[in-house]
């Protein structure tokens, strides 16, 4: 395996961050997003409803549609729950044997 300087983890976005969650919701899958690592570094550690209007910019279809979820409720342990379990009720839909 080559490193092409390629760091996977500067990828990762905390919706909530990780300053901010508990232990419990901090690494959940309904908390987390890729990123650019550039975009990702600059939202450090803002509120994610100050997050919204960046991830709209990013164009990527699912990054738009969690700006559309902070824009509207709060981000907190339930909400992140909830997208947990639409992303893998997606994931077992799509890739069912």
């Amino acid at each position: 395996e080559q490193d092409m300087g390629i760091q996977p983890l500067k990828f990762i976005e905390h919706i909530l961050p990780q300053s901010q969650a508990s232990v419990d919701d901090c690494h959940r899958l309904g908390n987390l997003v890729l990123l650019s690592p550039n975009l990702n570094s600059r939202l450090g550690d803002r509120n994610p409803a100050d997050k919204a209007d960046e991830y709209v910019n990013t164009g990527l279809f699912i990054a738009g549609e969690i700006a559309g979820q902070l824009k509207s409720v709060p981000w907190n342990a339930a909400a992140i729950a909830r997208r947990e379990d639409k992303l893998l009720e997606w994931a077992r839909e799509e890739w069912a044997d």
